[in-house]
């Protein structure tokens, strides 16, 4: 296929013709090149589909495709064109199938990897028609895709000469990526829309950075788009991806006019570290997320267990952080000036830290510890949180666990006694005297 020279205006890339939105030859190229070429096009969510069987439906420009959790736990993706005349195998947007997939006109039958595994009247009727002797099921699967996955986001092409996913993607791009997905999302459900445009319309109104504070009037009403706001886009190495990005409070505070000039020229003395995360622009992979969500148990542990009632019977370890928590909030009051909301530092003494926390009710979970998300309130997890808790929480579990099984009983019905014996023989701390606490030496240096 042959394209009409396009006579690009003199302003350069700045300046794009209509043509290049229209014209159905150059629509064609793009299909070829771009969406059936060496490219890795998103294809689902892998927890999409979550059981073998699970299918959807979706498409690489106009072609249709099935993605399926194949029987073997992968997920694969095939051209949802039936070998034999072309119809759609999969009407549905999405579903289930315990037997594969079969093409509602002539019944051809195709397993959740694309292979073709039976073909109704084969060997014709009463000896009869039926497919020729030299056909081969193997010959006449469906058109299947090279599937890889990056962060819970699965990926397809069509092209052998596409480059791994990883170095597709790169490392610009595949860090923010998966900063923002780490943890296992939950799909409550899907949406869609269809958009009366050629697909770069859509594409240039992602990267359009500056539309938001016009149109989408939620941005400037709570300031989350300011003209003082600073960001940019980061384009990968190859041209091919990018990623908006706005810098946060610590460049407001430094450079908004409605921040007293003292404080801004306090903030601009500090910046990020010019030696840390050069691959990423000086900003860290991840954020720092200290309490998240925890489990309701049994037994729930409070302020009173690290202030007044310190001491417990099924003692599995010590803590002795502050209680603390950062401000949650800060608001205006009525004499204009601006007051913290939610801090709090509040000293206590070594206290016990109960088997219980760990445990969940008993009508959910039987075979279950949790020594992490405890079963704590927001005040006492402000000091359980500590990484030394975790790995001494962490060793109790361990052994409990062992416990359980070797006893043949819930995790609420091990032998309490025979848990705190094991947990001292290994040195477990569970009583503290300050008159007769050990002094830490002072760290020096040998020669």
């Amino acid at each position: 296929m042959s394209i009409q020279a396009l006579e690009w205006p003199k302003e350069g890339n700045s300046r794009v013709p209509y043509r290049v939105f229209a014209d159905p030859d150059i629509y064609r190229a793009e299909l070829d090149r771009i969406f059936l070429g060496p490219s890795w096009q998103y294809l689902a969510l892998a927890d999409e589909l979550p059981e073998p069987g699970d299918y959807k439906t979706s498409f690489l420009g106009e072609t249709p495709i099935i993605v399926t959790r194949g029987d073997d736990g992968e997920i694969h993706a095939m051209v949802n064109r039936c070998a034999h005349r072309g119809n759609l195998v999969c009407l549905k947007r999405r579903g289930h199938s315990d037997d594969g997939l079969t093409c509602v006109y002539h019944a051809w039958r195709y397993d959740l990897t694309g292979n073709l595994t039976s073909v109704a009247f084969r060997r014709g009727v009463g000896g009869k028609g039926g497919m020729p002797e030299d056909f081969r099921l193997e010959s006449h699967g469906l058109k299947k895709l090279r599937v890889d996955q990056f962060a819970g986001l699965v990926f397809g092409t069509l092209s052998d000469e596409t480059p791994p996913l990883s170095d597709y993607i790169g490392n610009l791009i595949g860090s923010r990526i998966g900063r923002v997905i780490r943890g296992k999302p939950k799909v409550l459900g899907t949406s869609s829309q269809t958009l009366h445009n050629n697909w770069k319309l859509y594409i240039e109104n992602v990267k359009d950075t500056y539309h938001a504070s016009l149109l989408h009037s939620f941005f400037t009403t709570f300031q989350i788009t300011r003209l003082t706001t600073a960001g940019g886009v980061a384009i990968a190495e190859s041209g091919a991806h990018h990623a908006s990005y706005t810098k946060g409070l610590l460049f407001y505070v430094a450079n908004d006019p409605h921040v007293p000039l003292v404080l801004r020229d306090e903030m601009k003395k500090w910046g990020l570290a010019r030696d840390e995360f050069v691959d990423n622009g000086n900003w860290p992979y991840q954020l720092y997320i200290r309490e998240g969500r925890r489990m309701v148990g049994g037994f729930v542990m409070t302020q009173r267990d690290i202030q007044t009632d310190i001491t417990k019977p099924d003692a599995i370890a010590m803590g002795s952080y502050n209680s603390d928590s950062h401000n949650v909030q800060r608001f205006e009051q009525a004499d204009r000036t601006v007051q913290n909301e939610g801090n709090m530092e509040v000293p206590v003494e070594p206290y016990q830290i109960p088997y219980r926390v760990m445990l969940p009710s008993r009508t959910q979970a039987t075979n279950l510890l949790v020594p992490v998300c405890l079963s704590a309130s927001h005040v006492t997890y402000s000091t359980l949180r500590m990484e030394p808790q975790y790995m001494m929480i962490g060793q109790a579990a361990g052994v409990a666990a062992a416990l359980a099984i070797s006893e043949d009983v819930p995790v609420q019905e091990i032998d309490i006694t025979a848990l705190r014996r094991i947990l001292k023989a290994e040195g477990m701390v569970d009583r503290y005297d300050s008159t007769t606490a050990p002094s830490v030496p002072a760290f020096s240096t040998s020669k």
